[in-house]
């Protein structure tokens, strides 16, 4: 049986006294198979622009050009290196995402609670994800970046559906198509964890598509593309 394993990450905080307008939790999700040629083609990458040093790809540092990525500053090694990053990795076909965004001003019209605007994110990204698990005939793993304030939130959202279900697909069902889920640090260093990162970008900006870079707009309009892809589509949610 084949497998597909979804990587979480989340942008942003829940908290209405933390200054994001947005809640995202996004998600990449790769074929088993699949995965070691994912790391071999982000290897390669890394090693065109950094040689042998150990580089995580973290979307706050790669945007702002810090840290390791001060090299975008020049603009030709950055504008390669995302054409690069494009081209041998985002397009893979084994490839899709899923962007989950709250506005948090119409949650806290509606009296969400926080753990309401975690518990319901979740919710959806995992339903749409078993939807993808039922079409395709595979089976599925979920892995999360731990975030102490929000893993109890994810464990709800996996729960109820493992009780409930989603729509046709019975609770029993989800249950035996999701085989694991896992909490992972930040040293794992998953490139899928790193790709979901990259890609809440996607959600940031579907709130004001003015404020993108014209790098962000390219990561952008390849995230349509892949909402296209009838074999693994992409999808852009937004909850409230």
């Amino acid at each position: 049986m084949d497998y597909k394993i979804l990587s979480i990450d989340e942008t942003g905080k829940a908290h209405y006294n933390h200054p994001s307008k947005l809640f995202v939790i996004s998600g990449c999700v790769v074929k088993e198979k699949h995965k070691n040629e994912l790391r071999l083609n982000a290897d390669k990458i890394i090693f065109k622009y950094w040689g042998d040093k150990n580089i995580v790809f973290h979307s706050a540092d790669m945007f702002s050009r810090r840290g390791d990525f001060e090299i975008f500053k020049e603009i030709e090694v950055e504008t390669n290196f995302w054409k690069d990053f494009v081209r041998m990795i985002i397009r893979k076909n084994y490839l899709s995402f899923y962007v989950v965004t709250v506005d948090k001003e119409k949650a806290r019209l509606r009296n969400w609670q926080v753990k309401t605007i975690v518990e319901k994110s979740y919710e959806l990204i995992l339903s749409e994800f078993v939807k993808e698990l039922v079409k395709s005939g595979s089976m599925g793993r979920v892995q999360s970046e731990s975030s102490t304030d929000q893993d109890v939130s994810l464990i709800t959202a996996h729960s109820k559906l493992q009780r409930n279900g989603v729509g046709r697909i019975k609770g029993s069902d989800y249950f035996k198509l999701i085989t694991c889920l896992s909490l992972v640090t930040k040293g794992n260093h998953d490139i899928e964890t790193q790709l979901s990162d990259i890609m809440a970008t996607v959600g940031k900006l579907s709130g004001n598509l003015k404020i993108a870079r014209p790098i962000e707009r390219m990561i952008y309009d390849e995230f349509l593309l892949k909402t296209q892809d009838k074999n693994n589509p992409s999808y852009l949610k937004k909850l409230i």
